[in-house]
């Protein structure tokens, strides 16, 4: 029966991936410019010369963005996408087309090792969590990275099954490459896929010089990306001491649970309480099952050879894959503490994602099959009520409050724009991308009262203490990043607390001649206190 209902499995994995994209498919239309976006976006208009030059940093920022610390591949693409006419939301698609591309992968690996059933039921949990809409749709290398890694751990899975046809080994080498030439933690996929094939050919005594050289050939050519890394160095800054032994174990713990959330569940879920009440009961039972079936595998093949049973040969190749990766961001996190960069951010780790949700297809066969399909459908009905109550109401993963700014400015193209001291690249980067170039940016430090304090300008011709110049209209924008905890508290209740704001911005408008003309807020991704201000007598 089970077997007649999955018969055209390519038509059930082509639905599953078609409500995977409703999300990011509804955020691509309304989406704001990131920070980390921008300079994505102005990167790809240099010539690749001039590119290469900026990314190894032997060239000085050439625009007025955020510097970058990236390999070059995805910059490369975007330029090949863009010069055939893509924009900022054709740019978004295509880091959707990657991401469903993506799941073609890891339903083809979960189908051919544990089945369709378990590979529909994973590659829908997968494409349906709750960081994945902005994973998909952000322009920057993380779809690109996340293509490149679903397709080595395809073929990787081939050969841990024992299933190579001679070629498999030279893909999953040049999605590695991929991987690595589009995010540097391609390195980390690499190196973790090569731990779980050096594994299976020394237990299996197989003659290993052929696969030896292709890898060694592989890891060769990941060789110039470590220009790249070099040249990262010089973007990081250290911030503070080192933390004590207890604290950064405690610390580390903290952040990976952090990333298993990100990869599991996503942070987002807590917008819809019932959602991750769901997701957390039915993952508890997927685990459970996934643990039991695990047990069952390790009890049956203890002898210390290569399992012949294809189900097991994949699930330890893939296990094994993905525990000394994790071991490496875990040491890379300790050994960088003190850098501002998180070996443990979840968008550094997304090979994780299709890996672990791959692996999750065991708990769906075996002894507890049963408990694991109950835990993965009760978790199929927390990410639908996700999804339900992401569509109604998706503006809280915007990535900045430029569309609250052009709704409050649409009638003065030519306001002053005052953006608050604290996150201040995080507003005036994207603002002066997307908004009219007739607008001007100044900072303004501690408007509370006393006076207007020091004012600063990123645009030329303004020091760090020019006079703030003459404005029918002045927006000032105080914005704030607030945790996923603080956001879905926001949401429900009254908004982000501008009081302090507000108060600040009339002081200074009415020490300046200014009045206030409307305030307002935004709450997402990155919040903002807005108040609206023009003249006296305008």
């Amino acid at each position: 029966m089970t077997q007649k209902l999955f018969a055209d499995k390519r038509l059930w994995a082509l639905g599953v991936v078609l409500i995977g994209l409703v999300m990011p498919l509804r955020l691509a239309l309304i989406q704001n410019t990131f920070i980390d976006e921008v300079t994505q976006l102005l990167g790809i208009t240099l010539s690749p010369p001039d590119l290469f030059a900026w990314l190894l940093g032997t060239m000085e920022n050439p625009f007025e963005a955020a510097p970058d610390r990236q390999p070059p591949l995805s910059y490369l693409v975007m330029q090949l996408f863009a010069a055939l006419g893509f924009g900022e939301t054709g740019l978004r698609f295509l880091g959707i087309g990657f991401s469903a591309a993506a799941a073609g992968f890891v339903f083809r690996a979960a189908d051919e090792t544990y089945g369709t059933r378990p590979a529909l039921l994973v590659t829908f949990l997968m494409m349906t969590g709750a960081a994945m809409p902005a994973s998909m749709t952000i322009i920057r290398p993380y779809p690109l990275f996340l293509l490149a890694s679903a397709a080595a751990i395809y073929f990787a899975m081939r050969i841990f099954r024992g299933e190579e046809r001679g070629r498999d080994c030279v893909w999953m080498i040049a999605s590695c490459l991929a991987a690595t030439y589009a995010h540097f933690f391609g390195m980390v996929l690499f190196g973790a896929l090569t731990v779980g094939l050096a594994a299976m050919l020394l237990l299996t005594r197989q003659k290993v010089t052929a696969t030896a050289v292709k890898l060694a050939v592989g890891w060769l050519l990941i060789l110039p990306v470590l220009l790249f890394v070099l040249a990262s160095f010089g973007v990081s800054k250290t911030e503070g001491v080192a933390p004590g032994f207890f604290e950064l174990i405690v610390g580390t713990i903290v952040q990976v649970v952090d990333l298993l959330v990100f990869v599991l569940i996503g942070g987002g879920t807590i917008m819809s309480l019932p959602a991750v009440v769901l997701c957390l009961l039915g993952l508890t039972g997927l685990g459970a099952a996934f643990l039991r079936s695990a047990f069952d595998l390790v009890r049956e093949n203890l002898r210390l050879s290569w399992p012949t049973d294809s189900v097991a040969a994949g699930t330890l190749g893939l296990a094994l894959a993905v525990i000394s990766g994790m071991g490496a961001i875990v040491l890379a996190h300790m050994l960088t503490v003190t850098v501002s960069f998180n070996a443990l951010a979840g968008t550094y780790n997304l090979w994780l994602v299709p890996a672990v949700f791959v692996l999750l297809g065991l708990g769906l066969t075996g002894v507890w099959a049963r408990v694991g399909l109950i835990g993965a459908g009760i978790m199929a009905a927390g990410r639908l009520l996700f999804i339900l109550s992401f569509l109604a109401d998706p503006t809280w993963l915007l990535n900045s409050p430029t569309s609250e700014v052009q709704r409050l400015l649409e009638d003065d193209p030519d306001a002053l724009i005052a953006v608050g001291e604290e996150e201040l690249g995080w507003t005036y980067y994207p603002f002066n991308l997307e908004l009219p170039s007739s607008h001007r940016y100044f900072m303004i430090e501690g408007y509370e009262g006393e006076g207007s304090g020091r004012t600063y300008s990123h645009q030329e011709g303004y020091g760090p203490d020019a006079t703030l110049p003459s404005a029918d209209r002045v927006l000032f924008v105080e914005p704030r990043r607030l945790g996923m905890a603080q956001l879905a508290r926001a949401r429900r209740g009254a908004g982000i607390d501008c009081a302090r704001s507000f108060k600040e911005a009339e002081a200074w408008a009415a020490e300046n001649g200014y009045q206030v003309e409307a305030k307002a807020q935004h709450v997402g991704f990155l919040s903002a206190c807005l108040t609206k201000t023009s003249k006296a007598g305008n």
